[in-house]
């Protein structure tokens, strides 16, 4: 298959050198992380990797491994492949259950890496179709809460993610022990990749027009102009497009777009509030289903101005 970007996570330098160049010669892509808690900051920071390959003893504690799909699968749909060693089936079968794809023995990666990796790559592929299709029939009602103007302006996978959102809830939210995290996940991806497509896209046309000096700092911790960054760039994570709207060339560029400074100080405390639960199991905010109910109203417009009409506006 190829092409797909791996992150490998294990606390071994030469597991994660060797299994890279497994990976590399079959053309994937890899980046690589030391430990669980690197490994949820990254993927909670971009939406490149494809699959991670990680090992289950590491830290964070004991078995970091499933501490790592622990703290991921409940929001994302990103597939594991989990790493042991020979007699470790307990564990891994602990890590599936968790939300693992399927694991491998170290000892056996030479033979079964790769083909594993394929295997779940095309599961996830055709899961994710599927996914979309179920996600489709809830498209009217996002498009009558979120009107004609906003709904046409989203991209198709914005569209898909906040329909998928919306799946979970309808279906889940009479459950006890319903997740809030796994219908508030989708909300907050949907709603950074739209504020990368539509508003920082534009502010980078802005800023070379203008040729005002507004800089920022990339993933790798360099600092450098936004208008220098292309396309093919990582997206802004959250944290950064919070960052950037409390600037005050932003807050410019607003103005010029003809966005009041009160609708886009309430955009500002809906990334903010989008940002929180990042590296919260749940929300601080959300207690009940009554609450969740009241901040996805929100979101989606019910009864107020909704951010994404505001965002569609910049």
């Amino acid at each position: 298959m190829g092409m797909a970007v791996v992150l490998v996570v294990d606390d071994d330098e030469m597991v994660r050198e060797y299994v890279g160049m497994i990976l590399e010669e079959f053309d994937y892509e890899v980046e690589t992380a030391k430990d669980g808690i690197a490994a949820a900051r990254m993927i909670r920071e971009t939406d490149r990797y494809d699959l991670v390959v990680t090992d289950l003893q590491m830290p964070p504690g004991e078995w970091g491994g499933t501490w790592l799909i622990e703290q991921i699968r409940p929001a994302r749909r990103t597939p594991f492949i989990v790493l042991s060693e020979r007699g470790g089936a307990a564990e891994a079968a602990k890590a599936i259950k968790a939300g693992a794809a399927e694991y491998v023995e170290k000892t056996n990666m030479d033979r079964d890496l790769v083909a594993t990796i394929e295997k779940v790559l095309l599961e996830a592929g055709a899961a994710e179709r599927e996914e979309a299709q179920k996600a489709q029939a809830y498209y009217p009602m996002l498009r009558m809460r979120l009107g004609d103007d906003v709904w046409n302006r989203l991209s198709d996978k914005a569209k898909t993610i906040l329909a998928t959102s919306e799946r979970v809830y309808h279906e889940h939210s009479h459950d006890t022990d319903f997740d809030f995290m796994a219908s508030f996940g989708p909300l907050a991806k949907a709603a950074e990749i739209e504020a990368n497509r539509i508003c920082i896209n534009d502010l980078k046309t802005f800023l070379r027009e203008t040729r005002l000096d507004f800089t920022v700092r990339t993933l790798k911790g360099n600092v450098v102009p936004l208008a220098s960054l292309g396309d093919d760039e990582p997206a802004m994570t959250l944290g950064q497009v919070v960052y950037i709207l409390r600037q005050a060339v932003p807050r410019q560029f607003a103005a010029s777009k003809g966005v009041s400074a009160e609708d886009y100080g309430m955009l500002i405390a809906f990334f903010e509030k989008l940002l929180k639960p990042r590296n919260e199991s749940v929300h601080s905010e959300i207690t009940d289903i009554r609450s969740y109910e009241l901040f996805r109203a929100h979101m989606l417009g019910i009864g107020c101005t909704s951010p994404f009409a505001v965002l569609c506006r910049l």
